[in-house]
């Protein structure tokens, strides 16, 4: 069954919305009549998409470079959402999806699918995007903030705040987190997202205290074990330099739930309070402490 996470739908490709593609590419309209033509072309070499799960969004873009470009992005916003939401959960254990097919095309290769075409002649293209297996949405969204997060991405990228910037920002670092396979990167990439989302480039002294102190001053999200106060957040800071200056090259889960609570207690914390979701840039969010 198709879901949407911000402005991507997800869905399983079957004969019939292989061909409403043809019609939409063969016509320019996202919603063809049931009688219009279909591009061949997709239909041609595009079938082995049947089974694939997708990803599509709609854009407005100046070509289709653009097009493809702007879409790739939507969609992997969504889907650090959705990787968001499976870190702080904790579950389920699925390999969180990644860009790339799962299966090969009609010519028996394996490539990046991308299906992107010109909609009601105002210079908007949808782009398809096929990816592999993935988190059980149901679990996901009750990571803290999670609503709150659907509702930013949907902002477009031009009109977004820096405090706004600094959240999707704050994504993309745990999406890296969620893909890595070490441990020490995971909580590497955590701890960099959340300073994308408290630091100021001007703060490198003090920088591991200022981060602590601002973490501590969100409250403790439902999924937490307990609130992730300046202390442990200064051990979590310590491991991190430890990874990278020191050579460590694992660190234990309960770190990287920890580093995650962390990252949820903060995003929740802003966009759960709307003085402080209302606020356009982190100096006026840290006036409000």
């Amino acid at each position: 069954m198709p879901f949407v996470i911000g402005t991507a739908e997800f869905s399983v490709v079957d004969q019939s919305k292989l061909i409403l593609w043809a019609q939409r590419s063969a016509s320019s309209q996202f919603v063809p009549t049931t009688d219009s033509t279909v591009q061949k072309y997709i239909l041609d070499q595009h079938s082995w998409l049947i089974g694939q799960v997708v990803a599509s969004t709609t854009v407005s873009a100046a070509d289709s470079g653009h097009a493809d470009s702007v879409a790739k992005q939507r969609i992997e916003e969504s889907l650090n959402v959705l990787r968001y939401g499976q870190l702080i959960r904790h579950w389920p254990p699925n390999p969180i999806p990644e860009f790339g097919p799962a299966a090969t095309d009609s010519r028996g290769l394996t490539v990046d699918c991308s299906i992107y075409m010109r909609i009601n002649g105002h210079g908007f293209s949808s782009s398809e995007a096929c990816h592999g297996s993935g988190a059980v949405l149901r679990y996901c969204q009750f990571a803290a903030g999670w609503n709150e997060l659907m509702q930013l991405i949907k902002i477009p990228i031009h009109a977004r705040t820096e405090m706004q910037l600094r959240i999707t920002n704050l994504l993309a670092w745990v999406g890296q987190a969620a893909l890595a396979a070490n441990n020490a990167v995971k909580l590497v990439s955590l701890i960099t997202a959340l300073e994308a989302l408290l630091i100021n480039k001007s703060e490198s002294i003090g920088k591991k205290t200022k981060l602590s102190e601002r973490i501590s001053k969100f409250p403790k999200i439902a999924d937490a074990s307990h609130h992730i106060d300046a202390e442990l957040a200064k051990g979590l800071y310590r491991i991190r330099s430890n990874c990278v200056h020191g050579g460590r090259t694992t660190t234990s889960e309960n770190n990287i739930r920890l580093a995650a609570f962390a990252v949820a207690q903060c995003v929740a914390g802003i966009l759960g309070n709307p003085s402080l979701a209302s606020c356009a840039t982190l100096s006026e969010l840290l006036s409000k402490f």
